[in-house]
């Protein structure tokens, strides 16, 4: 159980491999992000598959950094809200303000552009139409790839799908089309929940409560033992993202430069109180 924590220990960099949230010490972790690291050099299809809030799409953006194509525009395009025309082209996406790192686009089309990584965050909610239109993207890809064999790897599109679905499962129901799944299953990585990686709670912690202290302007000494304990028994079935507003919750209501479990105990309304 972690001894109280001083300030010092906040501010400090952390030893821990971290980009944005990217944080991890546990021999999982570490072994998931040499795999990214491999699949990133590979420059191929990767399927993410975790719970929602467990990392996703930090982990597609490390994969593109750290690809031949790290330069290029990385697009994140949210699957839930995204619904193609019938006659839009397969290499353009409408829905900017889903898809680009910009606002400035909403009325005209997005091209993919050649060297480009589209994420495809939740893709198991893409409707049918959209899956449609996937397949007919991919599809439009692989023909370039056939008709011009001298083609540089970095000047093609690359597609990384996040999924918290089981999506053979939603083949297996017709509600996920079989030749767009092993499309995109190329390198299925699978990500592991917050509640399996206990030795990471403490690095999160400090994370989160060094950045918000930072963003408003909190003096924060001290983080309690019972808070670390109550972090560490609790399920996260939010993960990381649970973690991340809870945390951001606390470290604002903190009081005398403390942050206590209490001020956060009952939201959510499971979240338990250790007397």
């Amino acid at each position: 159980m972690p001894t109280d924590t001083l300030f010092h220990s906040i501010k400090e960099p952390h030893p821990q491999r971290a980009v944005e949230t990217l944080i991890g010490q546990g021999t999982r972790f570490i072994e998931l992000l040499d795999q990214l690291r491999l699949v990133a050099q590979a420059d191929c299809r990767v399927l993410l598959i975790g719970e929602k809030g467990s990392g996703k799409a930090t982990l597609a953006r490390r994969i593109h950094d750290q690809s031949i194509r790290g330069q290029s525009p990385f697009y994140r395009l949210h699957c839930a809200t995204f619904l193609p025309n019938s006659s839009q082209h397969p290499l353009q996406i409408w829905n900017k303000e889903e898809c680009s790192p910009s606002s400035d686009h909403r009325e005209r089309p997005l091209d993919l552009n050649r060297g480009c990584t589209l994420y495809l965050h939740e893709v198991g909610a893409l409707t049918s139409e959209a899956q449609t239109w996937l397949l007919r993207t991919l599809l439009t890809i692989e023909m370039e790839l056939l008709n011009r064999p001298n083609y540089d790897r970095e000047d093609q599109i690359r597609i990384i799908a996040g999924t918290s679905q089981d999506l053979q499962v939603e083949m297996a129901k017709g509600r996920f089309r079989t030749e767009l799944f092993y499309r995109l299953n190329v390198v299925p990585l699978h990500i592991p929940p917050l509640r399996h990686r206990p030795e990471d709670i403490e690095a999160f912690v400090l994370h989160f409560v060094k950045m918000y202290a930072k963003k408003y302007d909190k003096h924060i000494d001290q983080i309690s033992d019972q808070t670390y304990q109550v972090l560490m028994d609790y399920g996260w079935p939010g993960n990381i993202t649970e973690m991340q507003y809870l945390l951001e919750k606390a470290t604002i209501l903190s009081k005398n430069g403390i942050v206590h479990i209490e001020q956060i105990a009952h939201d959510p309304p499971n979240f338990p109180l250790h007397s």
